[in-house]
């Protein structure tokens, strides 16, 4: 069984061992105004992704874990706003203003994912295990859902508007047994999403 702590030490923290585990305690300015600089005014853009994230799944009893990497332009532009002094680490206190002015606002956006249960899309609106990490030029977000309590069931990794391109390769699933995960693109004529398919 692949407890929380070897999940973050192999797959989130491995580039950071030797720094202080403050950094790393649990802890969306607007996703709008965190982006500005870098994407200039949203409207006036065409559609197409301008904020790539790589998505790992972990399945366990549970819990779901999700790791967010950023892409390296987005990063550099999040730490700019969080990392106030400018010591390329999080400490507990900018790790705590990161997640209550950014991250908790992404949840206006079901943050990027939607559990589907055979019938209808449902949102998030919170999640558990917050952490944040910046390491190799790139800003890290883990955290935790529930897992659903049925037999299959699907979740969707997308942005409606296109904004931000979420990717989820076959590779950045893991599932404890008794659980099976397999990962799809899909086309939905205003944005590209992936489906990521639980089994048990």
């Amino acid at each position: 069984m692949r407890s929380k702590q070897s999940y973050v030490n192999t797959e989130f923290l491995s580039a950071q061992k030797t720094r202080t585990s403050d950094a790393f305690a649990p802890c969306k300015r607007s996703f709008a105004r965190s982006l500005i600089l870098f994407i200039g005014t949203v409207s006036l853009l065409s559609a197409h992704p301008h904020v790539f994230i790589d998505t790992r799944i972990s399945v366990e009893q549970e819990k779901i874990w999700i790791l967010w990497t950023f892409d390296e332009m987005t990063s550099s532009i999040l730490m700019q706003d969080y990392d106030k002094n400018r010591d390329k680490i999080l400490d507990e206190k900018e790790i705590a203003f990161l997640k209550k002015d950014h991250f908790d606002t992404i949840a206006n956006y079901s943050f990027f994912m939607h559990p589907f249960d055979g019938k209808e899309e449902k949102t998030i609106t919170q999640v558990d295990d917050f952490m944040a990490s910046f390491d190799d030029s790139k800003l890290r977000y883990l955290f935790s859902i529930p897992r659903p309590k049925i037999p299959k069931y699907e979740l969707r990794f997308y942005d409606g508007e296109m904004y931000v391109a979420m990717i989820v390769k076959p590779e950045f699933l893991t599932c404890q047994k008794p659980f099976t995960c397999q990962t799809r693109g899909y086309d939905a004529d205003f944005y590209y999403g992936y489906q990521v398919i639980i089994r048990q």
